[in-house]
This record gives C-alpha cells, sequence and structure tokens, in this order.
C-alpha cells in the first residue's frame, strides 16, 4: 500500500476518545487524581484496512482522527511477559502523580526518578553489560565456522588479557615510577639538544612525541568546511596539550601568589621522577619562563577565544586559510609540516589519504609563523627543558595510574591550592581565564554554584561520580579524588564558623553512619576499577568489544524491527512535507528527495563482525605491560579519530549511547548502545518504543531539516535548495521557537537563568519534530498491520487508568529523567524544557491529557515548523 500521501478520511464514522488523564495509586501516595473522561462518541469501530471503502488521505492535519481509536487496542489483555512486568515498574516508580500532567509533564514524569535512581551512586547500564563481557569467560558461537570461531576466541583472549592486566596492575614498590622514567628518556631530548634547531631532527621528534600521545605544539585533526571542499579536510592548528598548559597557567597570570606555587610544583614533580637531577632551579626558572612567552602568545592573539568560538558558534578565526599539503612549508621553518602530517598519517596506516595537491586547513596561520620566530629565538637548552617538562607533565596527567603515590600527591596538593585561590576569583577575572562571560559560558556565577554542578554539599558529591567521570573522559582515580578534594575544601572552609565541640557532637553522630559508607565506598572503588578498565579496553579495541557487545545484546531481529521503525518515521516525514502550506511546490520536491536519499545507519557497520578481519585489524597490537597499555589508550583512538578522513567511517562505536545526523552523508546513525532499554526493546510494547527510541530516530531525521541541516542536500552538499519565500517563512516559524525557549527558566543552584533560544535552535526543532513524526510512525505502524499491531500495543500491568497514547507521551517524558547540569554552552534545552518545551506545542498532548485551555501544557500559542 502507498503511504505517499497519507490520511485516513473516516468522517461518517463515529470515534470514541476515551481521554484519561492520570489516576492511580502510587504506593508511598495514595491520592488518586484524574482529569475524567471525555466522550466524543458512543462506540468505538474496528477498521479494516482491505475494505475498498477506506480512504487514506491525512492523518496529520490538525483535526485528525486518532488511529488508536479507529483500531480497538483498549480491550486487549495486558502484557504479562517478564519484560512488560520490568518497564511498568520502572515506569511507575519514576512518576509523581501528585503533578498535574497539564501543569509540568517533566515532574509528573521524572518526579520519582529521583528517589529511586538519583540518589543513588550508580553506573550507567550500559557500562554494565560491558564490564559484564569482560569479566566472563569467552562462550563459542555455534553459527560460526571452526576457522572463525578459532578466530573469535583469539580475538576476545587479547580482549580480555588487556583488561586482566589492568584490574591487576601492581607498582614495582621499589621503583615505582621505572616505566615513566624509562618512557621519557627513550625520546633523548637531553642528549640530543643540540639539534633541536635543526629542522629535520626536530620534525623527527615531534612525530615520534606525536605517535606516543604527546603534541606540544602542532595538533593534527580531521574536520569537516564544506564551504572549502565537500570531503574531509586535515587541519593544522595549536595543539590541545598547549592549550592545556595555557589553561593552567593563566590562574597562575591572575594570581601572582600562585608562581612561586606553580615553581614548587614543577620543581616537586621534576625531582620526584628525576631523583638525581642537578641545577633544579635554574631548570625551573627556563620552564617558567618559556611558559610565560607561549602564554602571553596566545592571550595577545585571543587564540582561546577563537577557538571556543569555533568549537559552539560556528564561528571561523580571522585570517584563515588552506593550502595545498606541498605548499604548508612555507609557513612553518621550525619543522617540516609536510613530512609531519605524512608521516602521523603512516604511522595509522592511513597512508592513501595523504596526496601532496590535498587541502590542509589552517586556523591560525600566522600560528606558524611566529612559533618559527619563537623557536628561533630560544636557545637549545630552553626548547630541551620545556620538550621534557611537557612530557613530564602531560605524562603524570594522561598515565597517572602508573605513577607513584607520591606523585600523584604532589598533583593533588597543588591543585587543591589553586581551588583554594579560586573563591577569590570574580566574573572579570574568569573573563581572563574562559574568554567569555562566566555565567553565560558556565550557567553559574560563583564557585558555589559550580560545586552544585558537580555534586553539591548536600549530598556529598556522590551523585554519579563515576559515570559522570567515565563520560567526560577523566577515566582515572586522580580526577575523581580532584573533586572529592573539593568537595572537603569547601566543608573545611565552612567548618571555620563551627564551633569545635558542635563538630565533635557532629562526628559522634555519624559514627555508625560512616562504617556504612565505608562498605559502600570498597564496593565502589572495585566499581570504579571496572570502570576505570573498561576504559581502557574501549581505546586500545574498541571495535573488537563492540562485537562481542552485539553478540550479546544486539540481534538482527532487533535491527530489522528498528529498521522498520525507521522507515515508518521517513514515511511520516513524506507524508508531512506535501501538508506544509507555507513551503513552495519545489521546495517540497527537494525535501522528499531528502528524506527518500536518506541513509540509516543501525547497530553497527557490517565487517566487524567478521572474525577473522577483526582478528586481523588487532593482530599486531601488542601490550606487555600496564604502562604500554596506558600509552596505546592514549595513541590508538587519536589514530581512530584521523579514519574520519573516510566519509563512510561511523563517528560513533556501536555501545555508544547517541545517535545522530551526519549532514555530509545525508544519514542517520544509530548505534546498537542506543537501541536497548530504556530507548528500544524488541520486547517492549510499540507505543513505549516508538514514544522513547522513535522520538530520538524523528529527532535525528529532523536534524536534516534545521536550521543548519537544511543547507545541505540530498547528496550531503552544501546547497541552498530553498526559495527565497520559503527561507523567509522558516525564519519566522523559528522566531516563534526562539521567542518560546528563551522564555523557559531553570534552576541552578536556586538561581534562575533563561535559555538561550538561538543558540539550541537545531536540538528544539529537533526535538519538537523528533516526538511528532515518532508518534504519526506509531500510527502508520497500527494501519500497515492491524493484527501485529493488537500483539506487539499491549497494555502495561499498572496502567490500567491510561491510554496507550498517554503512554507514548510518557515514555517520551521519560527520556530525559536523569541529572542534567547545564550550562549555557550547551547546543541542547535542559532536560525539564525538553519535555514541557515540546509536549506544550502539540495539540495532540493536550487532547490527549485532556488539558484545559491556557494550562503550561496547552498554551494558546504553539510552533511548529516540521
Amino acid at each position: 500500500m502507498n503511504f505517499k500521501n497519507i490520511s485516513i478520511i473516516i468522517s461518517l464514522l463515529c470515534v470514541s476518545l476515551n481521554v484519561i488523564a492520570n489516576p492511580i495509586k502510587n504506593k508511598s501516595n495514595n491520592k488518586i487524581y484524574s482529569h475524567g473522561k471525555k466522550k466524543y462518541c458512543s462506540h468505538k469501530k474496528k477498521i479494516h484496512l482491505k475494505d475498498d471503502d477506506v480512504t487514506l488521505v491525512d492523518i496529520f492535519s490538525d483535526d485528525e482522527n486518532i488511529v488508536t481509536d479507529i483500531i480497538d487496542l483498549e480491550e486487549e489483555e495486558e502484557c504479562s511477559s517478564e519484560e512488560c512486568i520490568k518497564v511498568s515498574e520502572r515506569m511507575l516508580s519514576y512518576l509523581d502523580t501528585s503533578i498535574d500532567p497539564c501543569d509540568d509533564f517533566y515532574q509528573f514524569t521524572c518526579g520519582g526518578w529521583k528517589s529511586t535512581v538519583q540518589s543513588k551512586n550508580t553506573i550507567e547500564n550500559n557500562d554494565l553489560l560491558l564490564v559484564d563481557i569482560l569479566e566472563n569467560e569467552y562462550t563459542v558461537d555455534e553459527k560460526l565456522s571452526k576457522e572463525d570461531q578459532a578466530y573469535d576466541e583469539k580475538t576476545f583472549e587479547k580482549l580480555k588479557n588487556i583488561y586482566n592486566m589492568c584490574m591487576n596492575k601492581e607498582l614495582n614498590e621499589s621503583y615505582p615510577n621505572e616505566y615513566l622514567i624509562n618512557f621519557i628518556k627513550g625520546f633523548n631530548i637531553s642528549e640530543n639538544k643540540e639539534n633541536l634547531k635543526d629542522s629535520k631532527a626536530l620534525t623527527n621528534l615531534f612525530i615520534k612525541l606525536q605517535t606516543n600521545g604527546i603534541s606540544p605544539f602542532i595538533g593534527l585533526s580531521v574536520t569537516r568546511k564544506d564551504k572549502i571542499s565537500d570531503e574531509p579536510l586535515v587541519q593544522v592548528s595549536i595543539s590541545t596539550d598547549l592549550l592545556f598548559h595555557y589553561s593552567m597557567f593563566s590562574y597562575i597570570d591572575i594570581f601572582p601568589q600562585a608562581i612561586p606555587l606553580y615553581k614548587d610544583y614543577i620543581k616537586s614533580l621534576i625531582t620526584s621522577i628525576y631523583v638525581d637531577k642537578t641545577d633544579i632551579d635554574s631548570l625551573v626558572d627556563s620552564i617558567l619562563a618559556t611558559e610565560i612567552k607561549l602564554t602571553k602568545y596566545i592571550q595577545e592573539h585571543d587564540i582561546f577565544t577563537s577557538l571556543t568560538n569555533m568549537s559552539m558558534n560556528d564561528i571561523e578565526p580571522e585570517g584563515a586559510e588552506s593550502h595545498k599539503l606541498s605548499e604548508l612549508n612555507e609557513k612553518c621553518t621550525f619543522i617540516n609540516l609536510n613530512s609531519y602530517i605524512k608521516n602521523i598519517f603512516e604511522f595509522f596506516n592511513l597512508s592513501e589519504y595523504i596526496k601532496d595537491d590535498m587541502i590542509i586547513y589552517t586556523p591560525f596561520p600566522y600560528y606558524f609563523e611566529e612559533m618559527s620566530n619563537i623557536f628561533n629565538e630560544m636557545t637549545v637548552e630552553d626548547i630541551a627543558n620545556y620538550l621534557e617538562w611537557c612530557i613530564i607533565y602531560m605524562t603524570t596527567t594522561t598515565y597517572k595510574d602508573y605513577v607513584s603515590e607520591d606523585v600523584t600527591e604532589i598533583q593533588e596538593k597543588f591543585m587543591e591550592k589553586i581551588f583554594e585561590l579560586s573563591y577569590s576569583l570574580s566574573p572579570e577575572d574568569m573573563d581572563k581565564l574562559y574568554g567569555n562571560e562566566y555565567s553565560d559560558l558556565v550557567g553559574v556565577s560563583s564557585p558555589e554554584e559550580m560545586n552544585e554542578l558537580i555534586g553539591g554539599d548536600d549530598n556529598d558529591g556522590k551523585n554519579t561520580n563515576l559515570t559522570e567521570l567515565y563520560k567526560k573522559k577523566k577515566k582515572d582515580a586522580f580526577a575523581l579524588k580532584l573533586i572529592n578534594k573539593y568537595q572537603e575544601v569547601l566543608k573545611k572552609r565552612d567548618e571555620t564558623k563551627t564551633d569545635k565541640e558542635d563538630i565533635k557532637e557532629n562526628e559522634n553522630e555519624n559514627e555508625n553512619e560512616n562504617e556504612n559508607e565505608n562498605e559502600n565506598e570498597n564496593e565502589n572503588e572495585n566499581k570504579y576499577k571496572q570502570l576505570n578498565c573498561l576504559g581502557y579496553v574501549s581505546s586500545v579495541m574498541p571495535m573488537a568489544l563492540s562485537k562481542y557487545y552485539i553478540d550479546k545484546h544486539f540481534s538482527n531481529n532487533s535491527k530489522n524491527e528498528v529498521k522498520d521503525i525507521i522507515e515508518n518515521i521517513k514515511e511520516a516525514m513524506m507524508n508531512r512535507i506535501p501538508n506544509m502550506e507555507w513551503l513552495d511546490d519545489e521546495t517540497k520536491e527537494h525535501a522528499i528527495e531528502k528524506v527518500i536519499k536518506m541513509k540509516d545507519r543501525i547497530g553497527y557497520p557490517d565487517d566487524i563482525m567478521d572474525p577473522k578481519k577483526l582478528y586481523k585489524r588487532y593482530e599486531n597490537l601488542e601490550i606487555n605491560n600496564f604502562f604500554e597499555l596506558a600509552v596505546k589508550s592514549a595513541v590508538l583512538p587519536y589514530g581512530l579519530s584521523l579514519r574520519s578522513m573516510d566519509i563512510n567511517e561511523w563517528d560513533m562505536l556501536p555501545y555508544e549511547v547517541n545517535g545522530y545526523y551526519e549532514p555530509n552523508t545525508n544519514s542517520i546513525n544509530f548505534p546498537a548502545g542506543i537501541l536497548q532499554d530504556p530507548y528500544y526493546s524488541i520486547n517492549k510494547p510499540d507505543y513505549i518504543n516508538y514514544g522513547s527510541g522513535g522520538s530520538v530516530m524523528g529527532h535525528e531525521l529532523t536534524h536534516a531539516f534545521d536550521n543548519k541541516g537544511k543547507e545541505y542536500d540530498a547528496e550531503g552538499r552544501l546547497n541552498n535548495w530553498w526559495t527565497d519565500n520559503d527561507n523567509e517563512e522558516f525564519k519566522e516559524y523559528s522566531q516563534c521557537f526562539i521567542d518560546e525557549y528563551n522564555s523557559i527558566t531553570y534552576n541552578v543552584y536556586g538561581k534562575k537563568y533563561n535559555i538561550n533560544g538561538e543558540r539550541t535552535l537545531g536540538e528544539n526543532l529537533a526535538d519538537n519534530g523528533g516526538l511528532a513524526r515518532a508518534y504519526d510512525a506509531w500510527q502508520i505502524s497500527l494501519l500497515k498491520n492491524p493484527e501485529r499491531a493488537t500483539e506487539r500495543n499491549k497494555k502495561l500491568p499498572g496502567f490500567e487508568n491510561y491510554t496507550i497514547d498517554q503512554l507514548f507521551y510518557i515514555a517520551y517524558g521519560q527520556n530525559y529523567c536523569s541529572n542534567n547540569y547545564y550550562s549555557n554552552i550547551d547546543v541542547h534545552s535542559p532536560n525539564i524544557a525538553r519535555v514541557n518545551g515540546v509536549v506544550a506545542n502539540s495539540k495532540h498532548f493536550a487532547m490527549t491529557f485532556n488539558c484545559p485551555d491556557k494550562k503550561p501544557m496547552n498554551p494558546d500559542n504553539k510552533c511548529v515548523i516540521w
């Protein structure tokens, strides 16, 4: 059946809409709250789609009849499977039934989550699934041939050995920094310092540093600049390591009293590594002088602000240039950039992407010229001292799981002192550090508010630090200890206001509680260790880990079912476009073509499921000790990022819990990680899958038509396919969303802030369009196969007083039950707005929950584009 211009004209049928709000008993609250029923007709009638007298016309008009009321799904038996019971228990526990859903749908759907989940110190479910794979033994896949079974087991054993190496690591107590010292000495910088003014020798040293995870000056990456090229470009810029130094030294620059602290830090760190180092004071002075020179250079050229604008606001730096690779050395004399780039790509087996006439993008072309001048002015001793300091600084920071406790303690004490100084930071000081208004950048205006963002004093900072730290790639005990130290410093400050007797009394009262806390801390420590080691494994063998994750948690049946959902969402979008009266016919044709040609990547790249290919990918990976693992875990992900030179390379790993739209390939991408409960499960009712996972899929599809995605055509080229009139109309409709979200506030530490509606526009359009398309797609699935629809849409137990339409929206709302430490740098809106802002624009939501006019979730003015 062709649904290309779909709708239903059933004007002669009398439809009964049972719109029941939320009458349900809560274990902790026996109050029953109900909006009651609203009857539109006196009976329901089942529709048989094969009947010739049923015409499909437009189910998406404002006055549509709802398919779920036409096909009788409400009187079927409830779902009694184990998964349905589990899902029902979770969804019920998240609800706050004391709240009217028409007043605050986010609080209604997520209010109970705070007591059931937020208070627990948990690792995300997906992380636990990955840890479980690594904690258990290999399971033979009987579907594979004997040869493939052998390859499969060998790859798993290598994966398992790396994990065990991490879990069982021990330091040599008599020589704790042995591997680190040998690593640093392996660069032979001091021994060969007389060659550091030679371009070839310095180029070779920089290549060796980069391929060992250290980039003191040059940053090499892959970027997209569609105004320059349809293909990915190599970008050469200032290195992140240098910016890391700059960020640290900027604190020192603001606080002159911190200079002796920093000098002592450098001295202590170097002497802890090199116990026999001589003339240490002059060495520290040399390093400090170079740090000052480089920091002043970055400040004078406002490079940090330019990089912030590039990443957050897509504003290109003034003077940015592009050159052919063969021309690049004209800009840089202190190293051979041409040779540097070629050798880096060759190291990662990516030579096929490097050609002399390829375009290299340089956002700061003057950087290389002036860095050449700086190098020319420096003595070979200064260059050697600074490069060795870079290695010590970055390795003790990056590889700190394999340094002695005294090194970690030096770092912690220094950072604690810096934190103490930062209490006196003013917003003006923060401007100097970040190049933006502090309150706008991080959404807070004081260290106390920042404390709230990372945990808060009210719960001792124990919210979800384990998962949050891992997600932010601070995969180490030092980062966890650092935040805990910060919490301790704040507590000490507060304690100074309290009498010693009061402190003693509190300690006695909490003695028993502390014993229980110690047990929990030991359990959390082991969980954190597992999570930490998972991070190392995922860094060095990500595709192998993905393969075994897919084997265990993502079936071909799931892949096919998700494919059907996506096809229904695409169909829903193609149905929506012809009904957008403000679009010209020419623009409508291009929009439909874009949907038709849109590619979808579901689950995983197929080649990683070939055991022989996967084995060959990691055949030469040899890791003999934990320090080698630490180095490889920093280097290999960088090599993986360079693979994005291949436009068909996935930007996410299969086990990542995320999805994305890629405008250059016109593709929507959903790794297997997000196609798990709670977003999707093949055993859950369809209305739950469409409300949760379907809205995510619709969200990514809508990005193809948001304020940025609309600039790309069906082939993924930057190309304006909109008429001038349609562009103006789009801006006008978009302004409605900008105004709506500008008016929405969110709370941080008791203070209210307004969302930046312009910055968040693209995500807000995708949120709104995603939910609408998910609902439309669900309706299409019901019409395509009513018999299957009856089986796949059974009512969840415990939700007898809710319609399945209401459960669709509840599933959507519960997507966003989480700690939302929001800041204005985020292009997404806060979670509360991602729920309330979206449903407030939906006429169908208001009808489904029988929301009276002018209720917060049913305002007069509703914004709609897609």
